[in-house]
């Protein structure tokens, strides 16, 4: 069977603090090493759903990238386009959540495995692509990826993008104009309230969505607006469906989660809405486990949870 998803960028394991409000300026205590990357959770949700899927990127030679190795593998992940880099570690990050659910993150991606991502193999059968912004920070993703991006549209395929910004990225001219350009390529787009308040600061969600959905290609947004639920925008409707009450752990990777539910799931045959009414559920489900990886759900687990919700 073709493998009808991929992804490309980061991958990491994540060392989360077990003090709350240490900030990372003090010694204390650490759960970890999880699997981790925005690329690598998206790829492993959408195959825990039952897509067929396969991820690009680099990791060291080393017992974190061999963790991160076998939990894609385990989960139906192709990893066999993954590099395994001699004399580079795999990349790392440390995280530290605050009393008011805001967190701090220190990453080690530059000199690591973890910016070294190189394509090879690409398919001449259509496939769907899915980029999440963030790792267009990483030079290696950002030179090839407007190349990728025509190769997939030249070849029959498709472009899903999470923005998932970040404020030193919009900062970059260069960035945020491949940003745009990758935008007005998707054909699908899962933006968060504050991806769309950086990428157009001067424009309400209600506007940024209508220019979202005026690009050539896009036909579909996927807002994720936290505890206010997410919202199906299509040029001819608009379905809410409202958030889950849970109590949240661990909040890193959510989004993630909730995409590759709804793209594995729009892949394997399903419609947008019970595609968006699992995602919804599957990033609830997410945030109650410490682990960016640890709570992706299977479809048997999603469709239980919102059974009993």
């Amino acid at each position: 069977m073709c493998i009808r998803d991929r992804t490309l960028g980061e991958l990491i394991v994540e060392f989360v603090s077990n003090e709350i409000d240490c900030g990372l300026k003090k010694i204390t205590t650490f759960s970890g090493p999880f699997p981790s990357g925005a690329p690598a959770i998206f790829i492993n949700q959408a195959s825990k759903v039952g897509a067929k899927t396969k991820i690009y990127g680099s990791i060291g030679n080393d017992i974190f990238g061999e963790s991160l190795i076998n939990r894609l593998k385990n989960d139906g992940v192709d990893t066999t386009d993954i590099q395994k880099l001699e004399g580079m570690s795999t990349g790392t990050a440390h995280v530290s959540y605050f009393s008011d659910k805001s967190r701090v993150f220190i990453f080690h991606i530059e000199g690591s495995a973890a910016e070294q991502v190189t394509l090879s193999n690409l398919p001449k059968e259509p496939f769907m692509l899915h980029i999440s912004c963030a790792s267009v920070g990483i030079d290696s993703v950002r030179k090839n990826l407007l190349d990728l991006c025509s190769y997939t549209i030249r070849n029959g395929g498709k472009i899903c993008c999470d923005p998932n910004m970040r404020k030193e990225l919009t900062a970059s001219l260069e960035i945020k104009k491949i940003l745009i350009k990758v935008l007005e390529q998707s054909e699908i787009i899962m933006p968060s309230l504050e991806d769309l308040e950086l990428l157009y600061p001067n424009l309400t969600t209600e506007q940024s969505c209508y220019k979202l959905l005026n690009n050539e290609k896009t036909n579909m947004i996927v807002l994720k607006m936290g505890e206010l639920g997410v919202k199906l925008i299509t040029k001819n409707e608009e379905i809410k469906f409202p958030a889950y009450v849970v109590k949240e752990i661990d909040p890193t990777g959510a989004g993630d989660c909730f995409c590759g539910t709804f793209i594995g799931m729009m892949d394997i045959g399903y419609d947008a809405q019970t595609a968006v009414e699992y995602a919804n559920a599957a990033g609830a489900i997410h945030v109650t486990n410490q682990g960016a990886m640890e709570n992706n759900p299977t479809i048997e687990e999603i469709a239980q949870f919102i059974k009993n919700n």
